[in-house]
């Protein structure tokens, strides 16, 4: 059983993604944990995530973005069926308005959300609560994501980490989250494999 993580290339003027950073990290240090980056694209974000999903045939994903201001780690329950952006793509395109025409509003992750943050809170470390993974390619990649592949799926925002205690703190985190991830899909084998 294989996790697979996503963490998105800089944009905007970074010369870094934090997101990519943790992704590598859990990879080296989570047992059947892959690590693929993709690019902060909305067409290049979904091939990327199809192509490392037939790569890996993954029981899970764990898709890592980053939100700036974040403070510690940020699940996010649902992904929304807009774009709202005021700025493109690396590729230099442009969404708004619907995702998916005629789709529901949102589309919650099957991962038991609030038993993971109490988990997370249990352990002291750092996490907000998100009803909303913003407008631009970190939700369309999760709303994608959602739609196109059953394993349970999470997208988790990440933070800049300001101290070595505070990285030490989320990737801590990102561990327990990997954890729940995989406890979710070996449920959901067992299920698919029951007799009806």
């Amino acid at each position: 059983m294989t996790t697979l993580v996503t963490g998105f290339d800089p944009f905007g003027g970074m010369t870094s993604n934090p997101s990519q950073a943790a992704g590598s990290w859990l990879a080296d240090h989570h047992d059947d944990t892959v690590f693929v980056p993709v690019p902060t694209s909305y067409a290049g974000s979904v091939t990327a995530l199809e192509r490392a999903v037939r790569t890996h045939s993954p029981t899970a994903v764990l898709l890592l973005g980053f939100a700036a201001g974040a403070v510690g780690l940020r699940p996010e329950r649902c992904a929304r069926n807009r774009t709202t952006a005021a700025a493109p793509d690396n590729d230099g395109e442009w969404q708004a308005g619907p995702i998916q025409a005629g789709g529901p509003d949102r589309i919650e992750t099957s991962v038991d959300y609030d038993a993971l943050l109490n988990v997370l809170g249990s352990k002291g470390i750092p996490h907000a609560a998100s009803e909303d993974a913003g407008g631009y390619v970190c939700n369309w990649l999760y709303w994608h994501a959602l739609v196109d592949h059953p394993q349970p799926i999470l997208f988790v925002h990440v933070a800049e980490s300001p101290t070595r205690a505070h990285w030490r703190r989320n990737c801590a985190g990102l561990v327990l989250i990997a954890d729940a991830l995989a406890a979710r899909s070996h449920v959901s084998t067992r299920r698919a494999a029951s007799p009806s």
